[in-house]
């Protein structure tokens, strides 16, 4: 019988490690824009383009580039840059996106990260899940880099694709950088 007991939580234990799930370190491609391009990353520049937005050589926090949002003035708009995985999508986890920010002057409504959980593969309608850090902490004024970081709630089976955010909200002047983004599992 203790044999029985014995080879059984063997096998058991075989099965929950081969048959765990292996997720990246980091979803996000390009997550330092050390490519010096937007391939992987899209943005949006506000309504009328307001904002401007830029992958710059300038500033980063390690190696050579990082993502700029810039607005001289207060308006309505907002403005981001964003990416979408589709593949290997860790249903029944949660996600953690963590970003290294740097601001310069900024004032207003200020700058914010999100990550988005859709049920499609492109993005359409509402999120089905959305954490943001916006409403939840002020991200303004002047400072060198901070890592910065926004948790989702456990994503369900039926999440095709998730979008991560970094923003600048409407109402917001100044420049923002981003760099060194990570999108990771978190396992409990």
């Amino acid at each position: 019988m203790k044999l029985h007991s014995f080879l059984f939580a063997i096998i058991t234990s075989l099965f929950l490690f081969y048959c765990t799930p292996e997720y990246p370190d980091n979803y996000l491609l390009n997550s330092d824009f050390s490519l010096g391009y937007t391939n992987d990353w899209w943005t949006f520049k506000g309504m009328n383009n307001e904002y401007y937005t830029d992958i710059v050589d300038s500033i980063s926090f390690e190696g050579s580039y990082s993502a700029l949002i810039s607005s001289d003035s207060l308006y309505e708009s907002f403005a981001y840059w964003g990416q979408t995985i589709s593949d290997n999508i860790p249903n029944n986890n949660r996600l953690k996106l963590r970003v290294k920010i740097k601001l310069d002057q900024v004032e207003g409504n200020g700058v914010g990260i999100a990550i988005r959980a859709d049920d499609t593969k492109k993005l359409e309608g509402s999120a089905e899940k959305f954490a943001t850090t916006q409403g939840k902490r002020v991200i303004h004024g002047t400072h060198d880099w901070k890592d910065y970081e926004v948790v989702s709630d456990i994503l369900p089976d039926d999440i095709k694709s998730v979008t991560v955010y970094f923003l600048m909200f409407d109402s917001t002047k100044g420049k923002v950088y981003f760099d060194n983004a990570v999108l990771s599992v978190i396992t409990e």
